[in-house]
């Protein structure tokens, strides 16, 4: 989750690394690092290897959000649209419907089917309700060219 929202903000990055605030950045990225020290501090002796990811979700997400609020304050603008929240909230609805989803045979056949089948309900959840010209155009050419 934590790359995906990080995917989610990567124009953030190229705006504020090609503006005046681009000092901003490597503030940010001290105290991201500071962040995710103190949090896998914190986390690790509490749940193992699951804290060392929750620590590095929380420390990213709080880096990518502030970055979001300096755009949004310095530049009067969000990086987004409306889409783009559907898309992620596809994303998320999905992935926590294929963790829940276990099927009892070996774990990478398990993860091959599993990221197979999400693959395909993402991008037909996409295609048919529009939620992205971009991919829905390329379906389109695709289906078509299968004609």
């Amino acid at each position: 989750m934590a790359k995906v929202f990080d995917s989610l903000l990567g124009n953030i990055n190229s705006i504020l690394y090609n503006s005046e605030y681009y000092k901003t950045i490597l503030l940010l990225g001290v105290l991201l690092a500071l962040t995710t020290i103190l949090l896998n501090l914190w986390f690790i002796p509490l749940l193992g290897i699951e804290g060392a990811a929750l620590a590095s979700f929380i420390a990213i997400f709080l880096f990518n959000g502030i970055k979001m609020v300096v755009v949004k304050i310095k530049f009067g603008f969000l990086p987004f649209g409306r889409s783009t929240f559907k898309v992620f909230a596809t994303l998320v609805l999905l992935g926590f419907l294929f963790w829940q989803l276990n099927f009892t045979f070996h774990p990478i056949l398990n993860i091959i089917c599993k990221s197979v089948m999400m693959i395909a309900m993402y991008l037909g959840i996409l295609y048919r309700f529009d939620i992205s010209k971009d991919v829905s155009g390329l379906i389109s050419g695709f289906l078509r060219k299968r004609e």
